[in-house]
């Protein structure tokens, strides 16, 4: 297993390196600290995802040997499939049809930031002001519920606009595309304004994210910063300043974990129930380590003592439990095989269904994943509190089977290619889409429904190519 880890490891690192385009160098760094970083940490640590201590566990570690080798082995081939897909469509340079009619190019944008910036800054306002009021946006929606403000506010709006709740949410992203945008003008020309511009949406990004505790909506601006900065911060200096920065990044997800749990309910509970202190929770939140040893070891010492290197291996306490799919995948393979679970790959027309306005058709079902109820089948929770993630690769094991699972591996290669040709476009607005949109399918933790979910995401976009060619048409008259 040692061999087979260091494999994976320092091939995708050298895959890292050696890519030039955003998507692949972040979709393997991901990998490895969901995959691969657990693995290590239950081969030579004995450290193992805290669902292998509760009492209601179905699969817990004595599966671990028989089975991991097996994991890691679909792992590396759907990872491959992945690469072999976008490195072929690369090399045969498969042309993408053309389909942006309205011109803008790069110096329109540049020549009519200032009023693109003072149109789009009230627009992102709005939108964000009807979303946070009318739409419950914040990851726990007990805050919605227990805010008094919130629930008097909600009651007055939320009757006419209601049934434009998935429309006002996609046009809460707008600000992404904003943040996005100048950031691209500003590099691309190297001006001044267009920098203030950026730095004015990243804090509009940046408290939106805090507000509502959702650690993708904090992260996400700094993945844009991320993605347009690729080459500078993936040479092996920068990437090992990189490396040591992002984890001492995962220290905000305890203050995050208190503002998300600042006001909540218990599961199937009317009671609300809120922090006395919110600095004594988030230190309470940092000492606490949720994690399953299966061995005494020195790591087990480390956790178990109450000084600074308890507090220095939190970030490897997060991997192991919040940002650990190694397990879930697991036991998502455990319970397949022992089980015979049948393939069901209907569980994807929902990526069909979906994209159906329900004004055309009304019957229309509610896209749901029941991932919820898979976790408890797998023993991850007791009881459906909320959804989990198994990541596409997992899923698509599970539903479609052994093999059958490397069309979805294609199906993103396919995707990472275009989004490369949309960013080496040389156009400023589609390198924004493809910056957006690769962002979106690297976060999803799911396969199941992607192509709606993106489609509703990517509306913003389209709202805010009219509204530049309508400024600056506006001017062209105007002279």
């Amino acid at each position: 297993m040692a061999i087979l880890l260091f494999l994976i490891f320092f091939s995708y690192i050298y895959v890292i390196l050696k890519s030039n385009f955003f998507v692949i160098p972040i979709y393997l760094t991901i990998n490895l600290v969901i995959f691969v970083l657990p693995g290590f940490l239950y081969f030579y640590f004995g450290a193992v995802h805290p669902s292998n201590s509760y009492t209601y566990l179905k699969y817990g570690v004595e599966y671990y040997d028989k089975y991991i080798i097996d994991i890691y082995k679909f792992i590396l081939i759907f990872d491959l499939i992945l690469l072999t897909t976008y490195y072929f469509l690369n090399k045969c340079r498969l042309q993408i049809p053309h389909i942006f009619y309205l011109k803008i190019d790069n110096t329109q944008l540049l020549n009519n930031s200032s009023k693109i910036f003072f149109t789009l800054l009230p627009l992102c306002f709005f939108f964000d002001f009807l979303n946070i009021f009318n739409n419950n946006i914040f990851m726990n929606k007990s805050i919605a519920e227990c805010s008094e403000f919130i629930n008097k506010f909600n009651f007055e709006i939320s009757y006419d606009i209601s049934k434009f709740s998935q429309v006002i949410k996609s046009l809460s992203t707008l600000k992404y595309y904003s943040f996005a945008l100048f950031l691209l003008i500003s590099k691309e020309f190297n001006c001044i304004k267009n920098k203030i511009y950026s730095t004015v949406f990243f804090i509009i990004c940046l408290l939106y994210g805090i507000l509502t505790a959702g650690k993708f909506d904090i992260l996400l601006p700094l993945l844009i910063i991320l993605t347009i900065n690729i080459k500078v911060i993936f040479k092996i200096k920068n990437f090992i300043i990189y490396s040591f920065g992002s984890y001492l990044l995962l220290f905000f997800f305890p203050i995050i974990g208190t503002l998300r749990n600042s006001m909540h309910k218990l599961y199937n509970s009317e009671e609300c129930k809120k922090y006395e202190s919110i600095i004594e929770s988030t230190v309470s939140n940092i000492k606490y380590n949720n994690i399953h040893l299966i061995e005494d070891s020195k790591f087990t010492k480390a956790m178990e003592s109450e000084g600074i290197l308890k507090i220095l291996i939190k970030p490897l306490e997060i991997i192991l439990s919040r940002l650990n799919y190694l397990d879930p995948f697991l036991k998502t393979y455990v319970h397949k095989i022992k089980n015979n679970i049948a393939n069901d790959i209907t569980f994807y027309n929902d990526n069909i269904i979906g994209l159906i306005p329900r004004f055309i058709y009304k019957d229309k079902p509610k896209i749901v994943s029941h991932s919820d109820i898979l976790a408890v089948d797998l023993g991850l929770m007791d009881k459906p509190y909320n959804a989990v993630g198994f990541r596409p690769i997992a899923e698509a094991f599970y539903y479609i089977g052994h093999w059958e699972f490397l069309i979805v591996a294609s199906f993103y290669g396919l995707s990472f290619y275009i989004m490369q040709r949309l960013y080496r476009s040389g156009s400023i607005l589609l390198s924004l889409l493809s910056i957006y949109t690769g962002l979106l399918i690297l976060k999803r933790d799911s396969f199941h429904a992607i192509i709606p979910s993106i489609a509703h995401e990517v509306f913003a976009y389209f709202i805010l190519i009219i509204s530049i060619y309508l400024i600056i048409k506006i001017k062209f008259k105007n002279k």
